[in-house]
């Protein structure tokens, strides 16, 4: 069994469905934390507050689309 200590994840769609099964999904591992947005927006402003180590997201997001959001986290965190 995978053992996972304090990771936080971030669920992108704007499908509530969608949002709603990979949260529960993941949320079986143990120190997992979930987080969802349903829009681009409320992804981005969640990414500028809190530091996640894994972020699933729906390719399109109007008005943009996940590149928008690896451009945000690439500009926050260059490494």
């Amino acid at each position: 069994m995978i053992k996972f200590y304090n990771y936080n994840v971030l669920v992108v769609d704007d499908d509530e469905t969608v949002r709603k099964l990979l949260s529960q999904n993941i949320e079986t591992l143990s120190n997992v934390v979930v987080d969802c947005a349903e829009s681009l927006e409320k992804a981005k402003s969640k990414i500028r507050k809190n530091s996640y180590h894994l972020i699933i997201a729906d390719y399109h997001l109007n008005p943009g689309t996940a590149i928008d959001i690896l451009n945000l986290v690439k500009s926050i965190n260059p490494r």
